[in-house]
């Protein structure tokens, strides 16, 4: 499937999942501090905000557990969306196809969607509220998925090549010599004659023999006598 309610999804939508299952996930909290709750909220002890909805004396009952679901739904948010957001990267990096991570991601953003409508508004009826399992089933496993995958290796990964470089030996260099002896230090060396050996101002270059250094000396052997 390369199209998804109009999106291309060869191209990589999933980075932009992000933020906006992030939007997503604040939305509630957001309105809890907001309009939801008007004076309940103390930037200096956040933390105490249930406290203080729940003890907050022009709220009806119904209301207040509205308020405190909705925080609830924030917080169940922020415990899948660090694993999810790193699956993102991981499976970006390591080569997932697109449209895989495409369709994860955007199912990831719909069911976080359809979680805080199950836990906010349809938590009264019975039938209605199995949608909050179910889109939070599907967002802890998306987001495994997401994270599974990129473990894997690519479709089409390089083939490796195995085989060592070939070797080409340095060509040896030949000797003609007119006279070779093994000298000092078990140098060979080689008398080759040269048409050009040096210049005279008067006759120009001169032929000649010289002497090259060629290598070492073979393993000198020696004979044992017998003992008497």
């Amino acid at each position: 499937m390369e199209s998804f309610l109009g999106l291309d999804l060869t191209r990589n939508y999933s980075f932009f999942t992000v933020p906006a299952a992030f939007f997503v996930i604040t939305f509630p909290h957001a309105y809890t501090i907001t309009a939801g709750a008007k004076g309940t909220y103390d930037n200096c002890n956040p933390r105490s905000h249930k406290d203080r909805i729940t003890n907050c004396q022009t709220l009806d009952k119904s209301h207040k557990q509205f308020l405190l679901r909705a925080k609830a739904a924030t917080e169940n948010g922020f415990e899948t969306i660090g694993l999810y957001a790193s699956g993102i990267v991981a499976a970006n990096f390591t080569g997932v196809p697109t449209p895989q991570i495409n369709i994860l991601g955007l199912g990831y953003v719909v069911s976080r969607l359809v979680y805080n409508i199950a836990y906010l508004w349809l938590q009264d009826n019975p039938r209605l509220s199995r949608l909050k399992i179910t889109s939070a089933d599907f967002i802890r496993g998306s987001s495994l998925i997401v994270l599974a995958l990129s473990l894997t290796m690519p479709d089409n990964p390089e083939a490796c090549d195995t085989d060592s470089p070939a070797v080409t030996a340095a060509p040896k260099e030949s000797f003609d010599c007119d006279y070779s002896y093994c000298g000092e230090d078990d140098i060979l060396w080689c008398f080759q004659f040269i048409p050009f050996t040096t210049i005279d101002p008067t006759l120009g270059p001169l032929p000649g023999e010289t002497r090259v250094s060629i290598g070492m000396c073979g393993l000198k052997t020696t004979q044992s006598n017998p003992v008497d």
